[in-house]
Order: structure tokens, then sequence, then C-alpha cells
């Protein structure tokens, strides 16, 4: 599995997805009817563009320190 960390805007975001459909559409050929090719076999792929929880802040020294 993989997991990504990116900085993106929204409008970034949006992009990604899109790229990733696009590329992902080329490997569709399961479910066009399509013979399959020899030596392939049919696999998953999960892909989510999610915001995250934002990062906590540098911690806060106590008072008095």
């Amino acid at each position: 599995m993989s997991d990504y960390a990116l900085l993106l805007s929204p409008e970034e975001a949006l992009r990604l997805g899109e790229e990733v459909r696009e590329v992902v559409a080329r490997y569709r050929l399961a479910t066009t009817g399509a013979a399959a090719p020899e030596g392939t076999g049919r696999v998953s792929m999960i892909v989510h563009v999610i915001p995250e929880p934002d990062e906590p802040g540098p911690p806060v020294p106590p008072a008095g320190a």
C-alpha cells in the first residue's frame, strides 16, 4: 500500500483526482467485456483524496517556564 501526504489547494486536489481517474481509465479492460490478456489478473485500486485534520502547532511552554 502507498500513503502520500501532499500540500494541495482544493483546486489541485480536484485536478489530482481527475488525473488519477484518467490514468486508471487506460487500464479498465476488465469492465469492457474484452478478454483478459494472458498473464493478467483482476486487481482493485482504492484512491481517496481527502483533507487531513490540521496538524497541531508547536508545543506551548508551561506558564512561568
